[in-house]
């Protein structure tokens, strides 16, 4: 992760390893605790360290 890259609650990530949109719950300095939705649907969450995680990136979209 760069520099610029700092992982907040309400972010979106996913592991550097591929998987599925994750959304942080919280963070602290033993990992970052997160949930997703399986492919079959249910509900999952899970503690990862933070150096396995990528930021994902959204464009925000302004509307006037």
């Amino acid at each position: 992760m760069e520099d610029d890259d700092f992982i907040e609650s309400g972010d979106t990530v996913r592991l550097k390893i591929g998987g599925p949109l994750m959304t942080v719950l919280a963070v602290n300095r033993d990992g970052c605790c997160c949930m997703w939705f399986s492919d079959r649907g249910s509900f999952e969450h899970g503690t990862f360290e933070h150096e396995v995680l990528d930021l994902v990136k959204r464009a925000v979209r302004l509307v006037s």
